[in-house]
Protein backbone atom coordinates (compact mmCIF):
# COMPACT_ATOMS: atom_id res chain seq x y z
CA UNK A 1 0.00 0.00 0.00
CA UNK A 2 1.30 3.32 -1.02
CA UNK A 3 2.63 5.90 2.11
CA UNK A 4 1.89 8.92 0.41
CA UNK A 5 -0.51 10.79 -1.60
CA UNK A 6 0.61 10.69 -5.20
CA UNK A 7 -0.80 13.95 -5.93
CA UNK A 8 -0.50 16.02 -3.02
CA UNK A 9 2.32 13.92 -1.05
CA UNK A 10 0.53 13.75 2.20
CA UNK A 11 1.16 10.17 4.28
CA UNK A 12 -1.89 8.47 3.44
CA UNK A 13 -5.24 6.86 5.60
CA UNK A 14 -3.45 3.91 7.19
CA UNK A 15 -6.71 2.37 7.39
CA UNK A 16 -8.38 3.07 4.38
CA UNK A 17 -5.28 4.08 2.24
CA UNK A 18 -7.08 7.30 1.37
CA UNK A 19 -5.33 10.84 1.13
CA UNK A 20 -6.83 12.76 4.05
CA UNK A 21 -6.56 15.79 1.76
CA UNK A 22 -7.90 14.71 -1.77
CA UNK A 23 -10.19 12.03 -0.40
CA UNK A 24 -11.90 13.94 2.09
CA UNK A 25 -14.89 13.63 1.21
CA UNK A 26 -14.69 9.87 0.72
CA UNK A 27 -13.28 9.38 4.25
CA UNK A 28 -16.34 11.06 5.48
CA UNK A 29 -18.70 9.13 3.30
CA UNK A 30 -17.25 6.32 5.08
CA UNK A 31 -17.30 7.03 8.31
CA UNK A 32 -20.87 8.26 7.90
CA UNK A 33 -21.67 4.96 6.63
CA UNK A 34 -19.44 2.95 9.26
CA UNK A 35 -21.01 5.34 11.53
CA UNK A 36 -25.07 5.24 10.53
CA UNK A 37 -24.90 1.62 8.63
CA UNK A 38 -27.87 -0.53 9.23
CA UNK A 39 -28.28 -4.29 7.87
CA UNK A 40 -31.60 -4.79 6.35
CA UNK A 41 -32.90 -8.06 6.98
CA UNK A 42 -35.99 -7.24 6.14
CA UNK A 43 -37.47 -7.05 2.33
CA UNK A 44 -40.90 -5.48 2.41
CA UNK A 45 -41.60 -2.14 4.74
CA UNK A 46 -42.91 -1.93 8.36
CA UNK A 47 -44.94 1.06 7.00
CA UNK A 48 -46.23 0.34 3.56
CA UNK A 49 -45.29 -2.99 3.20
CA UNK A 50 -43.51 -2.42 0.09
CA UNK A 51 -40.87 -4.33 -1.76
CA UNK A 52 -37.32 -2.65 -0.11
CA UNK A 53 -34.52 -1.79 -2.82
CA UNK A 54 -30.89 -3.14 -2.48
CA UNK A 55 -29.90 -0.31 0.26
CA UNK A 56 -32.52 -0.98 2.53
CA UNK A 57 -34.51 1.64 1.69
CA UNK A 58 -39.28 1.96 0.71
CA UNK A 59 -39.62 3.22 -2.85
CA UNK A 60 -42.48 4.95 -1.24
CA UNK A 61 -41.78 6.02 2.22
CA UNK A 62 -37.72 6.96 1.77
CA UNK A 63 -37.95 9.23 -1.76
CA UNK A 64 -35.88 11.51 -0.06
CA UNK A 65 -32.80 9.51 0.76
CA UNK A 66 -33.00 8.00 -2.48
CA UNK A 67 -33.17 10.97 -4.42
CA UNK A 68 -30.22 12.25 -2.10
CA UNK A 69 -28.00 9.13 -2.72
CA UNK A 70 -28.89 9.32 -6.43
CA UNK A 71 -27.24 13.23 -6.82
CA UNK A 72 -24.52 11.96 -4.88
CA UNK A 73 -23.80 9.23 -7.39
CA UNK A 74 -24.32 11.83 -9.78
CA UNK A 75 -22.00 13.81 -8.29
CA UNK A 76 -18.88 11.39 -8.31
CA UNK A 77 -19.80 10.77 -11.94
CA UNK A 78 -19.01 14.28 -12.99
CA UNK A 79 -15.93 15.08 -10.86
CA UNK A 80 -12.73 14.86 -12.96
CA UNK A 81 -9.78 13.15 -11.21
CA UNK A 82 -6.23 13.87 -12.91
CA UNK A 83 -4.59 10.40 -13.51
CA UNK A 84 -1.26 12.18 -13.35
CA UNK A 85 0.42 11.78 -10.54
CA UNK A 86 2.31 14.23 -9.03
CA UNK A 87 4.80 12.64 -5.71
CA UNK A 88 6.32 9.72 -5.32
CA UNK A 89 4.04 6.90 -3.38
CA UNK A 90 7.36 5.57 -1.17
CA UNK A 91 8.79 8.64 0.03
CA UNK A 92 6.52 12.20 -0.82
CA UNK A 93 9.32 13.93 -3.55
CA UNK A 94 7.87 15.92 -6.05
CA UNK A 95 8.03 13.37 -9.49
CA UNK A 96 10.14 14.54 -12.62
CA UNK A 97 7.51 15.73 -15.25
CA UNK A 98 9.01 14.74 -18.02
CA UNK A 99 9.14 10.83 -17.05
CA UNK A 100 7.13 10.53 -13.89
CA UNK A 101 10.10 8.90 -12.15
CA UNK A 102 11.22 9.82 -8.89
CA UNK A 103 14.38 11.68 -8.35
CA UNK A 104 15.73 9.32 -5.56
CA UNK A 105 13.61 6.26 -5.63
CA UNK A 106 14.33 6.39 -9.53
CA UNK A 107 18.02 7.78 -9.65
CA UNK A 108 19.25 5.04 -11.56
CA UNK A 109 16.87 4.79 -14.24
CA UNK A 110 17.02 8.54 -14.79
CA UNK A 111 20.59 8.28 -15.20
CA UNK A 112 20.64 5.50 -17.96
CA UNK A 113 17.70 7.80 -19.83
CA UNK A 114 19.54 11.09 -19.60
CA UNK A 115 22.83 9.09 -21.34
CA UNK A 116 20.74 7.61 -23.80
CA UNK A 117 19.01 10.72 -24.99
CA UNK A 118 22.79 12.39 -25.05
CA UNK A 119 23.96 9.47 -27.52
CA UNK A 120 20.96 9.63 -29.76
CA UNK A 121 21.40 13.49 -30.35
CA UNK A 122 24.58 12.56 -31.00
CA UNK A 123 23.78 10.55 -33.94
CA UNK A 124 21.27 13.07 -35.28
CA UNK A 125 24.02 15.72 -35.59
CA UNK A 126 26.13 13.79 -37.91
CA UNK A 127 23.05 12.57 -39.97
CA UNK A 128 21.95 15.90 -40.70
CA UNK A 129 25.42 17.34 -42.18
CA UNK A 130 25.41 15.15 -45.80
CA UNK A 131 20.96 15.53 -45.60
CA UNK A 132 21.74 19.33 -45.59
CA UNK A 133 24.52 19.33 -48.55
CA UNK A 134 22.18 16.72 -49.94
CA UNK A 135 18.93 19.68 -49.87
CA UNK A 136 20.95 22.73 -51.02
CA UNK A 137 22.55 20.82 -54.20
CA UNK A 138 18.78 19.52 -54.96
CA UNK A 139 17.79 23.03 -54.63
CA UNK A 140 20.46 24.63 -56.69
CA UNK A 141 19.49 21.89 -59.35
CA UNK A 142 15.55 22.76 -59.01
CA UNK A 143 16.36 26.34 -59.96
CA UNK A 144 18.90 26.10 -62.97
CA UNK A 145 16.05 23.37 -64.39
CA UNK A 146 13.09 26.54 -63.76
CA UNK A 147 15.83 29.12 -65.61
CA UNK A 148 15.89 26.80 -68.47
CA UNK A 149 12.00 25.96 -68.68
CA UNK A 150 11.28 29.62 -68.51
CA UNK A 151 14.12 30.21 -71.72
CA UNK A 152 12.56 27.78 -73.60
CA UNK A 153 9.28 29.36 -73.38
CA UNK A 154 9.99 32.34 -73.98
CA UNK A 155 11.66 32.00 -77.53
CA UNK A 156 8.44 29.74 -78.74
CA UNK A 157 6.07 32.26 -77.56
CA UNK A 158 8.85 34.46 -79.41
CA UNK A 159 8.56 32.77 -83.15
CA UNK A 160 4.37 32.02 -82.42
CA UNK A 161 3.74 35.88 -82.48
CA UNK A 162 6.05 36.34 -85.61
CA UNK A 163 4.12 33.77 -87.23
CA UNK A 164 0.75 35.04 -86.27
CA UNK A 165 1.84 38.45 -87.34
CA UNK A 166 2.87 37.61 -90.46
CA UNK A 167 -0.14 35.56 -91.34
CA UNK A 168 -2.66 38.57 -90.20
CA UNK A 169 -0.83 40.91 -92.76
CA UNK A 170 -0.82 38.59 -95.92
CA UNK A 171 -4.81 37.77 -95.00
CA UNK A 172 -5.93 41.41 -94.29
CA UNK A 173 -6.16 41.98 -98.30
CA UNK A 174 -8.01 38.61 -99.16
CA UNK A 175 -10.64 39.60 -95.96
CA UNK A 176 -11.67 42.42 -97.39
CA UNK A 177 -12.75 41.35 -100.18
CA UNK A 178 -14.86 38.76 -98.83
CA UNK A 179 -16.57 41.54 -96.58
CA UNK A 180 -16.77 43.66 -99.37
CA UNK A 181 -18.84 40.54 -101.24
CA UNK A 182 -20.88 40.07 -98.37
CA UNK A 183 -21.95 43.39 -98.00
CA UNK A 184 -23.09 43.37 -101.71
CA UNK A 185 -24.98 39.99 -101.38
CA UNK A 186 -26.64 41.49 -98.19
CA UNK A 187 -27.76 44.30 -99.73
CA UNK A 188 -29.13 42.69 -102.83
CA UNK A 189 -31.42 40.03 -100.71
CA UNK A 190 -33.26 43.07 -99.16
CA UNK A 191 -33.67 46.25 -100.89
CA UNK A 192 -36.44 49.09 -99.95
CA UNK A 193 -37.81 50.63 -103.46
CA UNK A 194 -39.70 53.38 -101.62
CA UNK A 195 -39.67 55.35 -98.35
CA UNK A 196 -42.08 57.79 -98.67
CA UNK A 197 -46.00 57.19 -98.93
CA UNK A 198 -48.93 58.84 -99.26
CA UNK A 199 -52.62 57.45 -98.80
CA UNK A 200 -55.85 58.43 -98.38
CA UNK A 201 -57.92 57.43 -94.74
CA UNK A 202 -59.61 54.13 -95.22
CA UNK A 203 -57.04 53.20 -98.22
CA UNK A 204 -54.67 50.13 -97.81
CA UNK A 205 -51.41 50.73 -99.94
CA UNK A 206 -48.41 47.95 -100.43
CA UNK A 207 -44.81 48.73 -98.82
CA UNK A 208 -42.04 48.07 -102.15
CA UNK A 209 -39.58 46.32 -100.50
CA UNK A 210 -37.81 43.22 -102.14
CA UNK A 211 -36.52 40.70 -99.54
CA UNK A 212 -36.15 37.31 -101.79
CA UNK A 213 -38.17 35.56 -99.43
CA UNK A 214 -36.50 37.14 -96.10
CA UNK A 215 -38.92 37.70 -92.95
CA UNK A 216 -38.66 41.38 -91.72
CA UNK A 217 -40.85 43.10 -89.34
CA UNK A 218 -43.23 46.55 -90.10
CA UNK A 219 -44.10 48.56 -86.78
CA UNK A 220 -46.28 51.66 -86.75
CA UNK A 221 -44.77 54.47 -84.84
CA UNK A 222 -48.70 56.36 -84.16
CA UNK A 223 -51.52 54.46 -84.91
CA UNK A 224 -53.65 56.71 -84.96
CA UNK A 225 -52.61 57.91 -88.53
CA UNK A 226 -51.15 54.42 -90.05
CA UNK A 227 -52.07 51.15 -88.97
CA UNK A 228 -50.27 47.80 -90.21
CA UNK A 229 -52.52 45.80 -91.75
CA UNK A 230 -51.26 42.35 -93.73
CA UNK A 231 -47.89 43.84 -94.20
CA UNK A 232 -49.85 46.81 -95.80
CA UNK A 233 -50.11 50.48 -94.61
CA UNK A 234 -53.71 51.34 -94.01
CA UNK A 235 -54.90 54.92 -93.65
CA UNK A 236 -56.81 55.66 -90.13
CA UNK A 237 -56.42 59.20 -89.50
CA UNK A 238 -55.02 62.33 -90.91
CA UNK A 239 -51.78 63.22 -90.36
CA UNK A 240 -47.84 62.13 -90.59
CA UNK A 241 -45.81 59.64 -89.04
CA UNK A 242 -43.07 57.03 -89.36
CA UNK A 243 -43.10 53.35 -89.90
CA UNK A 244 -39.62 51.29 -88.53
CA UNK A 245 -38.98 47.91 -90.58
CA UNK A 246 -36.84 45.71 -88.84
CA UNK A 247 -34.58 43.21 -90.72
CA UNK A 248 -31.95 41.36 -89.23
CA UNK A 249 -31.20 43.59 -86.46
CA UNK A 250 -31.07 46.43 -89.04
CA UNK A 251 -33.83 49.23 -88.75
CA UNK A 252 -35.36 51.38 -91.69
CA UNK A 253 -37.62 53.91 -91.01
CA UNK A 254 -40.21 54.66 -93.92
CA UNK A 255 -42.26 58.21 -93.81
CA UNK A 256 -46.11 58.08 -94.38
CA UNK A 257 -48.69 60.91 -94.52
CA UNK A 258 -52.60 60.19 -94.71
CA UNK A 259 -54.72 62.91 -96.19
CA UNK A 260 -58.75 62.71 -96.61
CA UNK A 261 -61.28 64.48 -93.96
CA UNK A 262 -61.48 62.84 -90.83
CA UNK A 263 -65.23 62.17 -89.48
CA UNK A 264 -67.06 63.49 -86.83
CA UNK A 265 -65.96 61.74 -83.24
CA UNK A 266 -69.17 59.29 -82.30
CA UNK A 267 -71.01 59.87 -79.59
CA UNK A 268 -68.80 58.98 -76.21
CA UNK A 269 -71.77 56.92 -75.13
CA UNK A 270 -71.63 54.42 -77.64
CA UNK A 271 -67.93 53.30 -76.23
CA UNK A 272 -67.23 51.52 -72.93
CA UNK A 273 -64.15 53.05 -72.87
CA UNK A 274 -63.70 55.81 -75.45
CA UNK A 275 -59.72 56.26 -75.30
CA UNK A 276 -58.40 53.05 -74.59
CA UNK A 277 -56.55 52.92 -77.79
CA UNK A 278 -54.59 56.43 -76.76
CA UNK A 279 -54.85 56.35 -72.78
CA UNK A 280 -53.88 53.64 -70.05
CA UNK A 281 -56.79 52.40 -68.08
CA UNK A 282 -56.53 51.98 -64.29
CA UNK A 283 -58.05 49.53 -61.77
CA UNK A 284 -60.54 51.92 -60.97
CA UNK A 285 -62.05 52.40 -64.32
CA UNK A 286 -62.87 48.56 -64.62
CA UNK A 287 -62.86 46.90 -61.10
CA UNK A 288 -66.91 47.74 -61.36
CA UNK A 289 -67.88 46.34 -65.03
CA UNK A 290 -69.78 43.30 -65.63
CA UNK A 291 -68.40 40.63 -67.33
CA UNK A 292 -70.27 41.02 -70.25
CA UNK A 293 -68.87 44.89 -70.44
CA UNK A 294 -65.81 43.32 -69.51
CA UNK A 295 -66.11 41.36 -73.19
CA UNK A 296 -67.27 44.63 -75.32
CA UNK A 297 -64.87 46.78 -73.98
CA UNK A 298 -61.53 44.74 -74.77
CA UNK A 299 -62.91 43.81 -78.20
CA UNK A 300 -64.10 47.62 -79.10
CA UNK A 301 -60.13 47.83 -79.30
CA UNK A 302 -60.52 45.76 -82.52
CA UNK A 303 -63.37 47.07 -83.27
CA UNK A 304 -62.19 50.36 -83.49
CA UNK A 305 -59.39 49.29 -86.21
CA UNK A 306 -62.34 47.65 -88.31
CA UNK A 307 -61.80 44.53 -87.13
CA UNK A 308 -64.64 41.87 -87.76
CA UNK A 309 -65.78 38.98 -85.17
CA UNK A 310 -67.29 35.47 -85.98
CA UNK A 311 -68.74 36.12 -82.72
CA UNK A 312 -72.52 36.77 -84.56
CA UNK A 313 -73.26 38.87 -81.11
CA UNK A 314 -70.50 40.80 -80.78
CA UNK A 315 -70.34 41.59 -84.55
CA UNK A 316 -73.74 42.96 -84.89
CA UNK A 317 -73.49 44.75 -81.43
CA UNK A 318 -70.28 46.67 -83.52
CA UNK A 319 -72.25 47.37 -86.15
CA UNK A 320 -74.47 49.33 -84.26
CA UNK A 321 -72.13 51.50 -83.16
CA UNK A 322 -71.97 54.74 -85.92
CA UNK A 323 -68.53 54.79 -85.23
CA UNK A 324 -67.69 51.17 -86.54
CA UNK A 325 -66.40 50.30 -90.34
CA UNK A 326 -66.06 46.60 -91.15
CA UNK A 327 -62.74 46.91 -92.80
CA UNK A 328 -62.64 42.83 -93.13
CA UNK A 329 -59.60 42.18 -90.86
CA UNK A 330 -60.14 39.24 -88.17
CA UNK A 331 -59.92 40.01 -84.75
CA UNK A 332 -57.56 37.13 -83.74
CA UNK A 333 -54.97 37.69 -86.45
CA UNK A 334 -54.84 41.75 -85.57
CA UNK A 335 -52.80 41.66 -82.05
CA UNK A 336 -49.58 42.23 -82.90
CA UNK A 337 -50.52 45.14 -85.03
CA UNK A 338 -51.74 46.46 -82.17
CA UNK A 339 -50.02 49.58 -79.62
CA UNK A 340 -48.54 48.57 -76.57
CA UNK A 341 -51.10 50.82 -74.62
CA UNK A 342 -53.84 48.70 -76.07
CA UNK A 343 -52.51 45.48 -75.51
CA UNK A 344 -51.69 46.50 -71.56
CA UNK A 345 -55.17 47.99 -71.33
CA UNK A 346 -56.64 44.64 -73.35
CA UNK A 347 -54.55 42.69 -70.38
CA UNK A 348 -56.12 44.51 -67.56
CA UNK A 349 -59.65 44.01 -68.82
CA UNK A 350 -58.36 40.00 -69.06
CA UNK A 351 -57.42 40.03 -65.68
CA UNK A 352 -60.95 41.26 -64.14
CA UNK A 353 -63.33 38.81 -66.65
Amino acid sequence: MAKFCGKCGTPMDEETGLCPNCDAEKLMALKEEKEEQIVYKKRFCTKCGGALDENGLCPNCDKDKIKTLIQDVEVVDEKVVSNKQLFCNQCGSTLDEETGLCPKCDRKKLQKLNDRVEEVEDVEEIEDEPKKEHRVLKIIGMVIGSLAIIAIVAVGIYFLINNVLNKDDSEATDDNEVVEEVEEETEEDFVINTYDYTLEIGEYQDIDIDDNGHGYTIKSNDFDVVSIVNEQLYGVGVGETTVTITYQSQEYTLYVTVEGEEEEDADSSEYIFANSSTELLTDSDVENLSSEELRLARNEIYARHGCYFEDEELQEYFESCSWYENKNIKALDYYNSLSDIEKDNIALIQSYE
